[in-house]
């Protein structure tokens, strides 16, 4: 028996999990770990990714956080396709690396190994059973998500008239978190952030600058609230929603983690 052949009998060398599309994938922060890279995870797999991996196609980016983002530093995964991740595996040139993608081979295998074959009666039989239970599984999942959705719509109710955050308080919220981490931001480069990189609010000199864009809005991610100060004077003040606030934060941690920093380049930040 392989050396191969005996692990996957035992432990697996890289847990193996499912990426959006149901396909057989690694988490990059666990490969990482195997092939014992003396490189930071975030400054290690930014470098792979200027191989010319491609979001969506060949890794996913997930952003594990609290609930609370300032409880604690959100770290930042990929979720890397078997096919990237032997690529990852060659680009290191050591025996680790030789061994986890002679590994992901021969998960492949394995996996193909198991799928019926279509050519004959019994093949055909397999197939229809397991579709059969990926339908039953939608149903039940159908089913209660029918059964959740009035509670779902409560809690939407609920976030939309609630917990709005400025761009301000944001602001705030970031820079206490980036000291916590050891990095440096400042309020215009969250300020900046916000409008040119991620397109949530209206920037420049115009007078409705600092509201939310109309795709912002459109998205659920902003809001502008108008109303009239004490002393007469109509005022609208741009505002991120739960949901905006969420997303934000997580593209700003993803952004400091590959980056160093929050500040964009000159081209972008004019």
């Amino acid at each position: 028996m392989s050396q191969t052949n005996a692990m996957m009998t035992t432990a697996p060398l890289v847990p193996i999990v499912s990426d959006g599309r149901g396909e057989q994938a690694v988490s990059g922060r666990a490969l990482h770990s195997f092939l014992d890279i003396g490189t930071e995870y975030a400054r290690w797999m930014q470098r792979m990714l200027d191989y010319g991996f491609t979001e969506g196609r060949d890794y996913e980016v997930i952003v594990k956080s609290d609930e609370n983002p300032l409880g604690g530093r959100p770290s930042t995964d990929h979720v890397v396709t078997l096919d990237m991740a032997k690529e990852l595996c060659m680009i290191q040139r050591t025996p680790l690396g030789k061994q986890a993608r002679e590994y992901f081979i021969e998960v492949e295998k394995r996996h193909r190994a198991q799928q019926p074959d279509l050519s004959t009666p019994q093949g055909v039989l397999a197939m229809a059973k397991q579709l059969t239970a990926t339908a039953e599984e939608l149903v039940a999942a159908h089913e209660q998500l029918e059964q959740q959705h009035p509670l779902v719509q409560q809690a939407l109710t609920y976030q939309a008239g609630h917990n709005k955050t400025t761009r301000q308080d944001f602001a705030r919220e970031v820079i206490a978190w980036a000291q916590s981490a050891g990095y440096r931001v400042l309020q215009r480069e969250v300020f900046l952030f916000l409008s040119k990189k991620l397109g949530l609010f209206v920037r420049g000199e115009r007078s409705d600058a600092g509201t939310a864009t109309v795709d912002a809005i459109r998205r659920g991610l902003a809001v502008t609230e108008k109303g009239t100060a004490g002393s007469g004077h109509n005022f609208a003040t741009g505002k991120l929603t739960p949901v905006g606030k969420t997303y934000a934060f997580e593209r700003v941690v993803r952004y400091i983690e590959q980056n160093g920093t929050l500040a964009l380049p000159q081209a972008i930040s004019r």
